[in-house]
């Protein structure tokens, strides 16, 4: 584990979740969402400068990654289910008032975008890197389709 990394685990219904935070007194809040067969500690040469520049920051392991919980042999991850796991994270973590900075990478930001699109109030910013979005479907009817979900 890096130095000044703190480790949360954050217990959501039957799932055990894993969070890592770099810790700062800046007053803006970041989470980083990693790509596949990634997880939240590659981006441990970022968060340093996040925290250097005022963010507090946060690196999720979603469910089948890292040290994320997993699902069932023979169930599918979805990205609905990574969404709902992040608002219960962020929710669980504070900062369910406090819009937030969002950085996704690949799968991670087709996550962040997701998460962006449904509920904007709760994003401050966004940065994408690598991040498509939702691929076969008008984008117009998205944000309510994912807000359902």
């Amino acid at each position: 584990m890096v130095a000044n990394v703190k480790e949360h685990w954050i217990e959501l219904g039957a799932m055990r979740h894993h969070v890592l935070e770099w810790p700062a007194a800046g007053e803006r809040t970041c989470v980083l969402l990693h790509g596949f067969m990634d997880a939240g500690a590659t981006w441990d040469l970022v968060a340093p400068h996040l925290v250097n520049g005022g963010a507090r920051v946060f690196a999720v392991d979603f469910r089948g990654y890292g040290e994320g919980p997993t699902i069932p042999e023979g169930a599918y991850y979805y990205f609905p289910d990574y969404i709902s796991d992040l608002i219960d994270i962020v929710d669980a973590l504070g900062f369910a008032t406090t819009p937030i900075d969002v950085v996704g990478h690949s799968m991670g930001g087709t996550v962040a975008t997701l998460y962006s699109g449904a509920f904007p109030e709760r994003v401050r910013t966004l940065a994408l890197l690598e991040g498509l979005g939702p691929p076969d479907h008008d984008p117009t009817g998205a944000p309510s389709r994912m807000r359902t979900w």
